[in-house]
């Protein structure tokens, strides 16, 4: 009895030293990217200098644990310059061997950027979390877009999943709207119905996902930044 209650006691101590390293090395963590943030945020000013309507844009980042090793991933969507013109650019970041490790680095994602038209998140499905990505041609992910989904695991990335949708209308002789639909799946071309039910089964942290009407004929769904984003201003302070 002895031997099994002290087993007991060593199980119970190496678990609380462990969710101990855990928290220490997550809140460690946050601080080693402030180098990687600092360059975003220098960046980020110089998107914001074009004119006074590129100030609206302040930048969409979070910080999230995708693959529960203790240590929150960093994410930012933020402007920069591309070619003399303004441009929008994603990275990603992870902690390796005690310093912030590129998993995505300044990947520019719309060149002459005007509107925001994108959107990061963390998305979830059947217990799986993944780090999402919106792209399209206007506020809401507009009439034509893209849906990536990456599974994060160190510093590891691959895609999962992907959707698109193009939404597109015409006024027929008797003066009346045609809404033709293009959505895909993983490439494969699915009925609108269905591409809403795939939307459907993911939900969202940092996105807010909202159900519209296209012209009064197609049911499809906005993507934007949630209130729960941090600026890149904001995330700097946070790190710092």
């Amino acid at each position: 009895m002895k031997k099994i209650t002290s087993v007991i006691l060593t199980v119970a101590l190496l678990l609380t030293v462990g969710i101990g390293t855990h928290t220490v090395s997550n809140a460690a963590s946050i601080k080693k990217y402030k180098g990687v943030v600092s360059k975003a945020l220098s960046s980020h000013k110089k998107y914001q200098s074009y004119n006074d309507y590129y100030e609206l844009f302040k930048g969409n980042s979070f910080l999230y644990d995708f693959d529960n090793n203790g240590i929150k991933e960093l994410v930012m969507l933020y402007g920069g310059s591309k070619n003399n013109s303004p441009s929008y650019f994603l990275s990603v970041y992870t902690i390796k061997k005690g310093k912030a490790k590129a998993i995505i680095k300044n990947r520019c994602i719309q060149q002459d950027a005007g509107t925001p038209k994108q959107c990061v998140g963390v998305a979830k499905k059947k217990g799986k979390t993944y780090l999402f990505l919106g792209k399209g041609n206007s506020l809401g992910m507009g009439n034509y877009f893209n849906l990536t989904f990456y599974k994060i695991k160190g510093s590891g990335i691959s895609k999962k999943y992907t959707g698109s949708g193009k939404y597109t209308f015409r006024f027929t002789n008797s003066n009346k709207t045609k809404v033709t639909t293009k959505t895909k799946i993983n490439g494969k071309k699915v009925k609108n119905s269905k591409f809403n039910k795939w939307q459907k089964s993911f939900s969202f942290k940092y996105v807010k996902k909202t159900k519209v009407t296209f012209m009064e004929k197609a049911k499809r769904y906005e993507y934007v930044p949630a209130s729960s984003c941090m600026s890149i201003k904001s995330l700097y302070n946070k790190v710092s």
